[in-house]
């Protein structure tokens, strides 16, 4: 199958979201391009942190002081795991909602999201966002 200026993206990727997780519902509330706009800024902080945290944890780099006086390692009580959770369970969230949760069934799509630069990272929101939909 070749791509051109007319493919139809549901042929490629299949139902985005699979029956299991569909369900009709009526709410009243924010938008929800408001709400993905800002899972979607949520997550790009998250890699940012996430991407500093393992460069941090890589090189065994610890703060000198945390606020009770003692060291802390990046790695301590378990931030890197935790920050990776956080990541992916807002992306999940994300995926969802803009009707793209198929793209989470990849398991290493946390690994390749956080080898990319904030820069690549962005774009790769913006295309979730162009080819997904809010409103199913």
């Amino acid at each position: 199958m070749s791509l051109d200026d007319n493919f139809d993206w549901e042929d490629i990727v299949g139902d985005s979201n699979g029956p299991a997780y569909q369900k009709t519902e009526e709410r009243h509330g924010a938008p929800l391009e408001y709400v993905a706009e800002k899972a979607g800024h949520s997550l790009e902080h998250l890699h940012g942190v996430l991407r500093l945290t393992e460069e941090h944890a890589r090189g065994g780099l610890s703060r000198p002081e945390a606020p009770n006086g003692t060291a802390v390692s990046p790695m301590h009580g378990s931030l890197l795991t935790s920050t990776r959770a956080a990541f992916h369970y807002g992306l999940v969230a994300y995926l969802a909602l803009e009707n793209m949760l198929n793209l989470a069934n990849d398991h290493n799509l946390v690994d390749r999201l956080l080898h990319m630069s904030t820069t690549e990272f962005r774009s790769w929101l913006e295309a979730v966002e162009a080819e997904g939909s809010v409103t199913g």
